[in-house]
C-alpha cells in the first residue's frame, strides 16, 4: 500500500555550503542488473537498496538512486521503496538504459520510453528531472528534454557517438555498443564542471540557451583498478584495491577545484550486485576527513542542478 503525500516528492536535505566547499560529491547508484522475474527476487533487491540507503544515512551521505526496471515493478507491486528513499532524503531519478531498449526504434520511441520512466516514478509520487543511460545514436539529448528531463548524467564515451564528425574522437571508431566504450568521456577538469547543452550533435560544447544541464561522471566507484587495463570495463567489484585509486582521483580533483562555484565529483556504481560491507565502510571512513574539513560536501543531482541554475541567475543579474 503506497502512502503518498499530495504532490511529488523531491529530496530535501541541508544544502552544501556552496560558497566555501571545493567539491560537491554525488554518488549515482544505477538500479539495474537484477532480473526482477518474481516477488522473491524483487523483495531481495528492495532490501539491498534500503540497507544501502540507511548505511549512507548513518554516515551523513545522501545518494542519487537512478532507477531502471524497478520502476515498472514497483508500480505493479504497489511497493513504496523508491518513495521511502526520498523520505530518507536521497534523490530518485531515472537510469534509462535507452540504447538497450530501442531495438532499432528511432527518436519517437526514445521519447516514449523516457516519458514512460518519468511517468512510472510520478505514479509513485516522485518527480524525476534527471536521467542517465540516455545516450543513443540519435537525438538523445533532445529526446530527454522533450520527455521532461532537465539534466543528464552518466556521460560515458558511448555518448560521443552522436557527435558531429568534427567532434568525434578517432579512438571511438571501433565502438559499436555501450559496453565497448563505457569509460568517462571527458578529462579533468572538464569532468568536474556541469554545463548547458542544446544538441546531441554538439553536446560537448557550451550552449547558454541549451535546454539540458550536463553533469559529467568523474569516475566509477568500483572500476578504478580494472580500468587501468581496460578503460571501458563495466563488470567490476568494489575492492580494497580500488580505494587508493579513487582517492588519488579525488585529490587531483581537489587540486584543481575552486570554491564558490560548482565543481562536482560525480561517482557512479551499477547496483547489479551488492557492495561489500567492509570495503564500503573503509570508503566512508576515508571520506570523512574531507567532509569534516568542509572541502567536500554530499549533493544529489537535484542539488547540483539547483546550484547551476542559481549561478546562472546570479550571472544574469550581474550582467544587467
Amino acid at each position: 500500500m503506497l502512502l503518498l503525500s499530495s504532490g511529488c516528492r523531491r529530496a530535501a536535505f541541508e544544502e552544501p555550503d556552496w560558497e566555501n566547499i571545493e567539491l560537491a560529491l554525488n554518488l549515482s547508484l544505477h538500479l539495474e542488473g537484477w532480473a526482477l522475474r518474481d516477488d522473491s527476487t524483487f523483495r531481495s533487491y528492495t532490501r539491498e537498496i534500503k540497507k544501502l540507503a540507511r548505511r549512507g544515512e548513518r554516515h551523513g551521505a545522501r545518494f542519487t538512486f537512478e532507477a531502471n526496471d524497478i520502476i515498472a515493478a514497483s508500480v505493479e507491486q504497489g511497493d513504496d521503496t523508491l518513495a521511502e528513499l526520498v523520505d530518507l532524503e536521497h534523490a530518485v531519478e531515472v537510469h534509462a538504459d535507452l540504447w538497450g531498449r530501442l531495438e532499432g526504434g528511432g527518436y519517437e520511441q526514445a521519447v516514449s520510453e523516457l516519458r514512460a520512466d518519468r511517468g512510472g516514478l510520478s505514479a509513485l509520487g516522485i518527480d524525476a528531472r534527471h536521467v542517465s543511460g540516455a545516450c543513443a545514436e540519435l537525438d538523445w539529448l533532445e529526446a530527454a528534454s522533450r520527455a521532461g528531463f532537465t539534466s543528464i548524467g552518466g556521460l560515458v564515451a558511448w555518448c560521443a557517438k552522436s557527435l558531429d564528425a568534427d567532434l568525434q574522437p578517432p579512438e571511438l571508431s571501433d565502438c559499436e555498443q555501450p559496453d565497448d566504450c563505457h569509460q568517462p568521456f571527458l578529462n579533468f577538469p572538464d569532468r568536474l564542471r556541469p554545463w548547458r547543452a542544446g544538441s546531441s550533435a554538439r553536446w560537448t560544447e557550451v550552449d547558454p540557451d541549451g535546454s539540458v544541464i550536463m553533469i559529467p561522471a568523474a569516475t566509477s566507484l568500483g572500476c578504478n583498478q580494472e580500468s587501468a587495463a581496460d578503460p571501458s570495463a563495466t563488470d567490476c567489484e568494489f575492492t580494497e584495491e580500488d580505494l587508493p585509486l579513487f582517492f588519488a582521483d579525488l585529490e587531483h580533483a581537489l587540486d584543481i577545484a575552486e570554491p564558490g562555484g560548482l565543481e562536482v565529483f560525480s561517482v557512479t556504481w551499477s547496483m547489479g550486485g551488492t557492495l561489500e560491507r567492509d570495503v564500503l565502510e573503509q570508503w566512508f571512513d576515508r571520506l570523512q576527513p574531507y567532509l569534516d574539513d568542509g572541502r567536500v560536501a554530499w549533493a544529489t543531482t537535484g542539488h547540483i542542478k539547483d546550484r547551476f541554475e542559481a549561478l546562472e541567475e546570479r550571472e544574469a543579474r550581474e550582467a544587467r
